[in-house]
């Protein structure tokens, strides 16, 4: 039964994993990853309206998204237009394909009527199938702000921990490149996968910011993420940031309120015009 709304908005909150450890079973709802990301808002907005044709649209481009194709076919392709309104681009490192799945999924459940978390699922296994990401829908769908993930798996299956920062905290990123999610799942050998388990049971220990950019280096070094020159040059500012590390595409820092200028006029000059600045998200996020 369709909603007499026919015109959804969701906004769905972006994610960035600074380490992490796959899991792969026969049965997608329980495979995923455990692992530690960030939070992060403004967030993207999907918008799905009741159409002729299903259309689906990336900041006013009309593309193709491989895990929104599989949530369509959950809900047997209804005909949608689908507007994406994202504070970034895709394929860089900020969980964009999870978020956008998951939004996709929530708003077709508001349309037809049907239960958040059967729709957290469905993005889940789409994200899986396609080999988008493996935590990202979990963590968005459970986490909030500093987002833990214990157990792998689907909402309703995989487990998440919150940790919530004082307010004043801001993330900044730059856009350096972009890389298929693909590929970089290839380069996790079972070293880096012990090395992302290990990291995670050690970081629930003491889950301080603080600790988690030092953990997120760590795993960025052993995969191949991090950039010595790029390191090198953030040294500089290295005394005025809760600390900084790579995910696959995005340089990503923790800053407190007080050196937000100071930081964010050094990465516009010296890093990348291609400059974001966020906030941990700590409400219920959709």
């Amino acid at each position: 039964m369709i909603s007499d709304n026919k015109k959804i908005e969701i906004l769905v909150p972006l994610h960035i994993t600074g380490f992490f450890a796959p899991f792969f079973t026969k049965d997608p709802l329980f495979c995923g990853s455990i692992g530690a990301g960030l939070i992060l808002e403004p967030k993207i907005k999907c918008c799905l309206e009741v159409s002729q044709e299903t259309e689906i649209f990336f900041n006013g481009e009309k593309i193709k998204i491989e895990p929104v194709k599989e949530v369509l076919k959950a809900f047997e392709n209804p005909k949608v237009k689908i507007q994406i309104f994202s504070p970034v681009c895709m394929g860089v490192g900020y969980g964009t394909s999870g978020a956008v799945a998951l939004g996709v999924a929530l708003g077709l459940c508001k349309l037809f009527k049907k239960p958040k978390k059967e729709g957290a699922k469905i993005a889940h296994l789409s994200e899986v199938k396609c080999l988008t990401g493996l935590g990202d829908v979990l963590a968005i769908f459970c986490g909030k702000e500093l987002a833990v993930r214990t157990t792998p798996g689907a909402p309703g299956i995989g487990k998440v921990r919150s940790f919530f920062q004082k307010k004043d905290i801001k993330i900044l990123t730059c856009d350096l490149k972009r890389e298929n999610t693909k590929k970089m799942l290839k380069k996790i050998t079972p070293k880096i996968a012990f090395l992302g388990e290990k990291l995670t049971k050690d970081f629930l220990k003491n889950p301080t910011l603080e600790n988690f950019f030092q953990f997120s280096q760590i795993f960025a070094k052993e995969i191949g993420w991090q950039k010595k020159e790029l390191f090198k040059k953030l040294e500089k500012i290295e005394k005025f940031c809760i600390g900084f590390s790579i995910k696959k595409g995005v340089l990503f820092l923790g800053v407190k309120k007080d050196n937000l200028k100071k930081v964010s006029l050094f990465l516009k000059n010296e890093i990348s015009k291609n400059f974001h600045v966020f906030k941990l998200s700590r409400l219920k996020n959709v």
